[in-house]
């Protein structure tokens, strides 16, 4: 019976269903998935690339503008230490041959004591009392004391120099002494006893003559009276 049973039944019975295949769409989004996994990529790795660019650059140009910075710091660093080497070696050169002790005596015993001369004339100009002496034209003017320079300047009536005497304090000035013989001509220096200062006219249109001076001699201006400032007397020398 069951052998006739199994072949009483219709045999198509068992016959696995026909499927039918899939769409198309299917594949699609897959592709649509895939494009944009890849694009994700590509605009993560560009965006990488990008940043890593970005700090290369940022990099280079932090250590350049550091290089600069370094550069021009040494380069101002050179700039002042030569400065400064110069001023000092300046400063140095300048000081070397003057005395800075203010009661050193240096007077040569050549040279005249013009402090003993005798006055010619006196008067007083604006302020400032006015002594003559006769002293010869190109004589030597030394400092009595040591004297710090104050102004200088070349005039219609020569080169004159202002001193202010350290040991008495006294503000006095020379004038029409040879603009061709300037010897204290920094402002501020000291300069020893005995230092010649330049050399005496009087004589010549570069020292005065005739408009400023009647001939050679040398004058002497103080603000002090002049035999207060420079009293009469033979000093130490050698």
């Amino acid at each position: 019976m069951l052998a006739s049973c199994a072949a009483d039944e219709d045999p198509g019975l068992f016959d696995p269903p026909k499927l039918d295949p899939l769409p198309d769409v299917i594949p699609a989004m897959w592709r649509v998935d895939a494009t944009a996994d890849a694009t994700t990529d590509d605009v993560q790795d560009a965006a990488t690339d990008a940043t890593a660019d970005a700090r290369i650059d940022a990099t280079a140009d932090t250590t350049a503008d550091a290089r600069i910075d370094a550069t021009a710091d040494a380069t101002m660093d050179a700039r002042t230490d030569a400065t400064a080497d110069t001023t000092a070696d300046a400063r140095i050169d300048a000081t070397a041959d003057v005395p800075t002790d203010a009661t050193a005596s240096a007077l040569a015993c050549a040279n005249v004591q013009w402090w003993n001369s005798t006055i010619t004339y006196q008067h007083v100009s604006y302020g400032w009392n006015d002594t003559d002496l006769r002293v010869p034209a190109g004589t030597p003017v030394v400092l009595r004391h040591a004297s710090r320079l104050e102004r200088v300047g070349v005039y219609d009536w020569g080169y004159m120099p202002e001193f202010t005497d350290l040991v008495t304090r006294a503000r006095f000035r020379f004038v029409h002494l040879r603009p061709q013989a300037q010897r204290a001509t920094v402002r501020g220096r000291e300069y020893p006893a005995g230092f010649v200062v330049g050399l005496s006219g009087g004589d010549t249109r570069d020292t005065g003559y005739p408009t400023y001076s009647t001939g050679a001699h040398l004058c002497v201006q103080t603000l002090v009276a002049y035999r207060t400032a420079f009293a009469a007397g033979r000093d130490a020398c050698r």
